[in-house]
């Protein structure tokens, strides 16, 4: 049995049972996804969304605006399908902290110095800053490390 990554009690608070481990099997998808290469990799926030919606910008068409709120869960095949193709273009993928898909094609933007400086080509440097401002967890499938991370609070979350 897999067990759930621990996290900061205030990320914790607003994930419902499983959400962090449904995120990090989405990860593995689009980690799956991602062109070969040294750069790129994307992002996916779980929980505390409206922050993360203040601190992103949408530079992309959203793949899940319109859709009805249950078509939007992650264990849906349709919406792990718009996460690897959407994975292609890059981009901030935010899912509430009940597994729903709420946006995807975000990008972030320093905002008055609320997000700390990042290394917009390199998906866990993006999370770490983001996740220093939100109470959000963050997703990352990193193409040049080839691995799936988990962020909270600034910091790394152990996987194992």
């Amino acid at each position: 049995m897999v067990r759930e990554p621990a996290l900061p009690r205030e990320v914790a608070e607003g994930l419902e049972p499983g959400a962090i481990l449904l995120a990090l099997g989405a990860g593995a998808a689009l980690l799956g996804a991602l062109r070969p290469g040294p750069a790129g990799g994307a992002v996916l926030s779980l929980g505390d969304h409206e922050t993360v919606v203040r601190l992103t910008r949408q530079s992309l068409i959203d793949a899940v605006k319109g859709y009805a709120e249950e078509d939007c869960l992650l264990t849906r095949p349709d919406m792990r399908a718009i996460l690897r193709d959407r994975a292609l273009s890059r981009g901030i993928f935010i899912v509430r902290g009940d597994g729903v898909l709420a946006s995807t094609g975000r990008e972030a933007h320093p905002i008055a110095g609320l997000v700390p400086e990042f290394d917009a080509s390199d998906p866990e440097s993006l999370a770490a800053a983001l996740s220093r401002a939100t109470r959000a967890a963050f997703v990352t499938a990193s193409r040049a490390r080839d691995r799936v991370a988990l962020f909270a609070r600034g910091q790394e979350i152990p996987l194992s």
